[in-house]
């Protein structure tokens, strides 16, 4: 009798950086994501890499409006550094992966939001 063996990974994500990193940005294929010092803060920033559609606002005297954006999610993490704030790879990680929770084009997709957070990670250019 043959015995199945699981094999489970684990993912990794490491941006790559040049010393003293005071700007970091990744695309997906949906969204970006940059890390920016601002100050004494760090600025991390989702935006959608293209507009996005909506539904149309009608009134049926006024009409129909056609409606679309970008959807951007700003957090401020106080008194930190883009280096500091990314070797702290749990924490910034469920940073990014509530921010991907708090989108609608997410919602049902809560199994993927690690996977999805960790592919804005592995993009990530820093200088």
């Amino acid at each position: 009798m043959k015995s199945i063996s699981l094999l489970t990974a684990t993912a990794v994500f490491t941006p790559f950086m040049s010393s003293a990193a005071t700007h970091c940005q990744g695309v997906s294929y949906k969204h970006s994501f940059t890390v920016s010092q601002k100050q004494n803060d760090v600025e991390v920033t989702l935006a959608d890499e293209k507009p996005v559609k909506y539904s149309d606002l009608q009134d049926p005297q006024e009409g129909t409006l056609k409606i679309s954006g970008h959807t951007i999610t700003s957090i401020i993490v106080e008194n930190t550094t883009v280096d500091e704030f990314l070797k702290k790879k749990a924490s910034s990680r469920r940073l990014a992966v509530s921010m991907i929770a708090g989108r609608a084009e997410y919602d049902g997709d809560q199994d993927m939001w690690y996977s999805y957070a960790s592919d804005l990670y592995a993009s990530l250019k820093c200088q």
